[in-house]
């Protein structure tokens, strides 16, 4: 997964899941759960092995709670690669 800005997540209604064939065991907070939203690069990112950034600083910047926008906390648990080019 190539993530570019942390910022722009995709934030949507739990039921959103389901409208895209997902189990609703996805919806936790080590996968889409976000403060009671679906959030898709959090979900994403739970799925990836790698995931690619602009640079190995923002690589490091993701792995924490304000530089993930709190969406990457744990992801060192997720992810078992991290590339900043």
């Amino acid at each position: 997964m190539s993530v570019h800005n942390a910022g722009f997540q995709g934030h949507f209604p739990p039921e959103t899941l389901a409208a895209l064939g997902l189990a609703a065991e996805l919806y936790n907070t080590d996968v889409f759960e976000w403060y009671g939203r679906m959030n898709a690069l959090k979900g994403g990112m739970a799925h990836s092995d790698v995931v690619v950034t602009v640079s190995p600083s923002h690589a490091q910047e993701l792995c924490t709670a304000e530089g993930g926008f709190g969406c990457t906390t744990g992801s060192a648990g997720w992810v078992t690669g991290w590339w900043g080019s």
